[in-house]
């Protein structure tokens, strides 16, 4: 019975072992209640995507946020001027992640305002723009931080306006006709 067993947890599905699907003790009942090699592989089969779904389950119950707060820089440019305000939360692995960020939230703004303020508008104003932003302040942070802190980046706030002088602004309005 022992080299059955043995043949059993070597078998594979999807990358994962029978063994780390079912479990040894269900393995091992399985077994004794006179189940085939190929019925143990199909109760395999049919109870992996269910493994999946707790695992995935457990790993999105384990996730924190952490709000890096509300960021105002200037935009990157030549010509016209522009601000962008941006709010941005992190998501993070666990608490531990999450108490590591807030620690080093000096560390974690300075990135993001530097990346952002480095940016022109065409950089941000797309949807590829915004991811890789996005990606960037990511990276960029987990580096420094020396680990995987930080997994994504979600914008809860995003507004790009121009920066006018006062006399920008009154030569405006008498374009407009306003005195």
């Amino acid at each position: 019975m022992k080299w059955f067993i043995l043949i059993l947890v070597a078998v594979s599905l999807y990358g994962t072992s029978v063994r780390e699907i079912l479990g040894d003790d269900r393995l091992t009942k399985l077994v004794m209640e006179g189940k085939t090699k190929e019925e143990i592989v199909e109760i395999a089969r049919q109870e992996y995507p269910k493994m999946l779904e707790s695992e995935s389950m457990k790993r999105q119950s384990e996730k924190e946020y952490v709000a890096l707060g509300g960021i105002v820089v200037n935009l990157l440019s030549e010509g016209f001027r522009r601000k962008i305000k941006v709010s941005l939360t992190a998501s993070v692995a666990s608490k531990e992640n999450a108490k590591v960020v807030r620690m080093s939230m000096p560390i974690v703004r300075d990135i993001a305002i530097t990346t952002i303020a480095s940016k022109t508008i065409e950089e941000v104003t797309t949807r590829k723009g915004k991811d890789r932003l996005k990606n960037e302040i990511v990276e960029q942070v987990n580096a420094r931080l020396g680990g995987e802190y930080v997994l994504f980046l979600y914008l809860e706030e995003f507004l790009i306006a121009p920066v006018l002088t006062a006399e920008e602004i009154i030569n405006q309005l008498e374009e407009y006709g306003v005195r």
